[in-house]
């Protein structure tokens, strides 16, 4: 959600979102690093990641504290709210387009809901599309459900890092289960995207295969269309042509062309004749 200005006082900037994907991306690189600690980042994290963004924005300004790290808090907060709403019961009003990547819905309702909910307001209808890799920073905080409690619990980290989950520890076990369920998440992601991209191939297939007989009929019925038009104009001349053959009175054309204009096959034949046997074939019409 680009172009935001919050913060208070000095901590207020206003973020493009030129400036917000690279500062996602950097704290994706940093997941895998040693900056990475069980309860968030290691000291001096916002210095390391104000580098990095002057490295990509020579001239931006942005400093660690208070920008980058007030920015990464309202980026938590906001994923935090889409987070409560998406687990919220159907029939609310409003809620998660994930097509569209922003909340939609009746504006009333969803205003209602951010009454409380400090800067909540703001992601109505604004497209967030660092949802998917705010997700898979923050996985762990995903599968416990602390993202979705509401900016209290955001606003409690404190400076030296970015700590979601306050109850984590040292231990193996928990370092363990949270590696495991980091993965099974990361899984079913993949799960879910393969199915989505085989159900895709399977629909352009059907798309493909249905232009392909779309445009076979329409083919079909242009050829039909024309040559109706071509007989149309043989019948409309026929008069005329049989009226110049010598060898026929005037009844005997006016019976033909009755007669022969009828029958497509017999106009064709008609057309297809050289003069000289036309005659003959008219009064083999007559008989």
């Amino acid at each position: 959600m680009g172009d935001e200005a919050r913060g208070r006082g000095k901590n207020k900037r206003l973020w493009s979102s030129q400036e917000e994907n690279p500062l996602v991306e950097i704290l994706l690189e940093m997941q895998n690093s040693n900056w990475k600690c069980d309860t968030g980042y290691k000291t001096g994290y916002q210095s390391h990641i104000e580098k990095k963004m002057l490295e990509r924005f020579p001239y931006c300004g942005l400093k660690g504290k208070p920008h980058i790290e007030s920015k990464i808090k309202i980026l938590k907060r906001q994923l935090g709210y889409i987070l409560e709403i998406q687990k919220q019961a159907s029939g609310s009003g409003f809620g998660w387009d994930d097509e569209l990547k922003m909340i939609t819905g009746e504006k009333e309702t969803f205003m209602g809901w951010a009454q409380g909910r400090d800067g909540a307001s703001a992601i109505y209808m604004k497209p967030f599309s660092l949802f998917e890799k705010l997700c898979e920073i923050y996985a762990k905080d995903r599968a416990s459900g602390s993202m979705a409690k509401g900016p209290e619990d955001v606003e409690g980290d404190k400076d030296d890092g970015v700590k979601i989950d306050e109850g984590s520890t040292n231990s193996s076990t928990q370092t363990g289960g949270v590696h495991s369920a980091n993965k099974g998440d990361r899984k079913r992601r993949r799960d879910i995207e393969n199915e989505e991209l085989g159900g895709l191939s399977k629909a352009l297939i059907s798309l493909i295969d249905v232009e392909k007989e779309s445009t076979s009929v329409m083919s079909d019925f242009k050829k039909s269309f024309m040559r109706d038009v071509e007989i149309g104009d043989k019948r409309t001349k026929l008069y005329e042509v049989l009226s110049k053959l010598q060898g026929l009175c005037f009844n005997e054309v006016l019976e033909a062309t009755t007669t022969i204009g009828l029958d497509d096959k017999k106009v064709e034949l008609c057309f297809s004749m050289p003069n000289e046997f036309k005659v003959e074939f008219v009064k083999s019409q007559l008989k």
